[in-house]
């Protein structure tokens, strides 16, 4: 899974549907975080996940 960093994209399908998405490395220089910005009609939502494998995890349980 090529999962961008620092760009926005919107999520086609799975339960977050119709959000737009952006994820920022928490320290680039270590593998030590991610946060997960969404937005839909003024809804603004984040989460955290500790590093790139339970990013992929977390994207995998939300576009499913």
């Amino acid at each position: 899974m090529n999962i961008p960093i620092g760009k926005i994209g919107f999520i086609e399908s799975g339960s977050q549907a119709g959000f737009f998405i952006k994820i920022i490395h928490d320290a680039p220089s270590h593998d030590s975080g991610y946060y997960i910005l969404t937005n839909r009609n003024k809804e603004y939502y984040d989460n955290w996940v500790v590093d790139y494998e339970s990013l992929k995890g977390f994207l995998q349980r939300w576009t499913g």
